[in-house]
């Protein structure tokens, strides 16, 4: 007797790269999340930029607030003017140059710069998060195979987020808040 066993959950190489990406990105950004919150309320002299914890719940609030309303605006633009994919990569590329303000704002002790991070993060997110989750989706023939799929890709970016999340105050310790934001920008790279 032979008995035969066939897996059905054989998923495109595509989605295995759009899911690592999508990791590493919520990686980056919980990590710069947590780092913001600290790096603005943190005393000048150990390298923060001594403001209010009342500026610092703000500042933090507005990353998380536009993080999550661009997406919207970046979806538009993928259906309307630039290709999903290249939205990916924009998105990324000013991800990358916000995180690099942020170094920015930690050596200059500047709030500005930081307010320009949370904007350019913002944006870049916007640019990217939907439209991963969208050629994810393209990816698969079999359409049965999409819920599974989109299960394991948020749970796999959870686990990134958690790993940025517990990651960041160490890394920060070690090498302080500006060049942690250079980590940041080196994930998305």
């Amino acid at each position: 007797m032979q008995i035969s066993m066939k897996s059905k959950n054989k998923y495109p190489i595509g989605f295995y790269v759009c899911t690592s990406a999508y990791a590493l990105e919520r990686m980056a950004f919980y990590s710069a999340k947590w780092l913001i919150a600290i790096f603005i309320v943190a005393e000048v002299i150990k390298g923060g930029l001594g403001l209010t914890p009342a500026d610092g719940a703000k500042m933090t609030a507005n990353l998380v607030a536009f993080t999550y309303l661009t997406p919207i605006l970046g979806g538009y633009i993928a259906d309307r003017w630039i290709n999903p994919r290249l939205c990916i990569i924009l998105g990324a590329l000013i991800m990358c140059a916000g995180y690099l303000l942020g170094y920015q704002a930690s050596v200059m002790s500047s709030p500005e710069l930081l307010s320009g991070m949370i904007l350019l993060v913002s944006i870049g997110t916007g640019l990217y998060k939907g439209n991963i989750a969208g050629i994810s989706g393209r990816l698969f023939k079999d359409k049965s195979q999409l819920d599974s799929a989109f299960s394991i890709q948020y749970s796999i970016a959870n686990m990134g987020s958690f790993l940025g999340t517990l990651t960041v105050s160490f890394i920060a310790y070690k090498i302080g808040f500006g060049k942690t934001f250079l980590v940041c920008a080196m994930i998305l790279l």
